[in-house]
């Protein structure tokens, strides 16, 4: 049933609404809505509502990570090189 698959019962893939990426982001909803809107969080529309596969949304998370922890390590290894 359609609403098994939703849930994420029986190993299917969850799809989230915004709300729950709002929630699950711990940011406002405005903030997620934006980016969905400009392409940033991966999600497509049904209807007028927004919706996110779990799946793409742990890879973007992980994306974002990585990349945001490579720029740090890079600052601090730019930073270090210049101390010495």
């Amino acid at each position: 049933d359609v609403s098994d698959v939703l849930s994420g019962k029986d190993g299917c893939m969850k799809i989230y609404t915004a709300k729950e990426v709002s929630a699950l982001l711990k940011e406002r909803p405005a903030v997620t809505l934006d980016r969905l809107s400009r392409g940033e969080i991966p999600a497509y529309r049904e209807g007028r509502y927004w919706r996110i596969p779990e799946t793409l949304l742990s890879a973007y998370i992980e994306k974002k990570a990585l990349s945001e922890t490579n720029a740090r390590r890079e600052v601090y290894e730019k930073s270090k090189m210049e101390q010495a």
